[in-house]
């Protein structure tokens, strides 16, 4: 199927699209996908070719792709753009309308990179374009994609030692494996290789993505606030009175859930559905106004920052940075509402790491591997003349002296017998 010639004005569009923010929702990504099945269709019963799948049936594939249990944006994908999205959405509805047998295709794919370690690393490395035996023409978008749009070049065999690491996950499959069999595997890879190489380039500081602000990556923060503020916020933002009285009750009332479900004659689940609706509602009407309510609205972080689990286990939680009632908190001084909760504690972990009686060399194999989960082997290069067997032991010392001084301290404060400062 020649894709220029049948569906060259889908192509266009999405080139038109934006390539530095994504603004889209999940109706116009549904809307777009309509408008790709219709094209390709009409295409391929030009050239007397009967779709794979019938249009209807695509279209739920694509929700399944797309859509999370609510009917929004699923966070996994984390489309960096518009081109990004768009371009997600025309591939999987291509390959659902004329690639009868991706499912088996991607299994053999998957089976040989798990257990032919030539054919891996062709697949990763190499250059040939042969359908199923390179990601040659995938790197390639990908890296011209990133070069037009944030002027960096990257190297292609950068690329690859990045995806495929980012899929080998430490020893494991995991990332491998959790590909679903709802798109091609080409299709899923894509997406994961384009998130993987932008948080590569973002968190190294090679570009700065700026990201539109939406419902999705927002929310609001009416606990340090007075009920007569979170009123007067209400009442100018929300007039619809079925969503306006409800958050009345949430945020100026301030009744507990159950209370609300009786009051508005819910059940759990439909409490929860409500709840997220008028939320939805009046972050919207905060992101359209010119009315400045900005300090009811803080961005999420754009991806979680992991607490080293022995810490969490020595303060005896495994959940601390999504427990409002978390001891850390008050201690540390960080408020329930305060969406930066996880990159305070490793603020406070690089400052006490600095405290330790350890020299420079100790402390950057320790913030190295402890805090920012750096590879030994990783760590080893960056420590010019250590062998990763030295970093192996080097680590386990010092996390028995570190596990001493957090436990010393942790009991100290819980024994109130002095305050500790950031």
């Amino acid at each position: 199927m020649d894709t220029m010639t049948i569906d060259g004005g889908v192509i266009k569009l999405i080139e038109s699209a934006s390539d530095k923010h994504f603004t889209l929702n999940a109706e116009q990504l549904l809307d777009f996908a309509k408008q790709v099945i219709a094209t390709i269709t009409a295409g391929l019963c030009k050239i007397a070719k009967k779709p794979a799948m019938s249009g209807a049936k695509v279209l739920e594939k694509v929700k399944e792709l797309l859509l999370d249990s609510d009917g929004n944006i699923s966070e996994e994908l984390n489309f960096f753009c518009d081109q990004d999205a768009l371009t997600t959405v025309y591939e999987s509805v291509k390959t659902y309308l004329t690639e009868t047998s991706y499912n088996s295709e991607s299994a053999n794919i998957i089976h040989n990179i798990k257990t032919n370690q030539d054919f891996a690393y062709k697949f990763f490395y190499g250059s040939s374009t042969i359908p199923g035996k390179s990601i040659c023409r995938l790197r390639s978008n990908i890296i011209n994609n990133v070069r037009k749009s944030y002027n960096v070049d990257i190297d292609p065999n950068d690329f690859s030692t990045i995806l495929y690491e980012h899929l080998w996950s430490d020893g494991t499959w995991k990332v491998l494996d959790s590909y679903s069999y709802r798109s091609s595997f080409y299709q899923w890879l894509r997406v994961v290789a384009s998130h993987c190489i932008m948080s590569y380039l973002e968190d190294n500081g090679y570009i700065k993505i700026s990201r539109a602000r939406t419902p999705a990556n927002t929310r609001l923060i009416f606990g340090n606030y007075t009920s007569e503020y979170c009123q007067t916020v209400i009442d100018e933002m929300v007039h619809i009175k079925p969503i306006h009285d409800f958050l009345v009750a949430v945020y100026v009332d301030r009744f507990d859930k159950q209370e609300i479900m009786t009051l508005f004659n819910l059940d759990e689940q439909m409490y929860k559905l409500t709840l997220k609706a008028s939320e939805k509602v009046l972050q919207t009407a905060l992101l359209n106004s010119e009315h400045q309510f900005e300090d009811v609205l803080v961005d999420k972080a754009p991806r979680r920052i992991t607490l080293p689990s022995d810490f969490l286990t020595v303060i005896g939680q495994t959940n601390a940075a999504y427990t409002e009632t978390s001891p850390l908190r008050e201690v540390l001084g960080i408020s329930q509402d305060d969406s930066d909760f996880e990159k305070k504690v490793i603020e406070f972990l690089h400052d006490f790491t600095d405290k330790m009686p350890w020299d420079d060399e100790e402390k950057k194999v320790w913030k190295w591997r402890y805090i920012q989960d750096m590879k030994p082997v990783d760590v080893a290069e960056m420590l010019s003349g250590r062998s990763r067997h030295w970093v192996d032991t080097k680590f386990s010392r010092l996390r028995k002296e570190f596990n001493v001084a957090i436990r010393q301290w942790w009991n100290d404060i819980n024994s109130k017998k002095y305050n500790y400062a950031v």
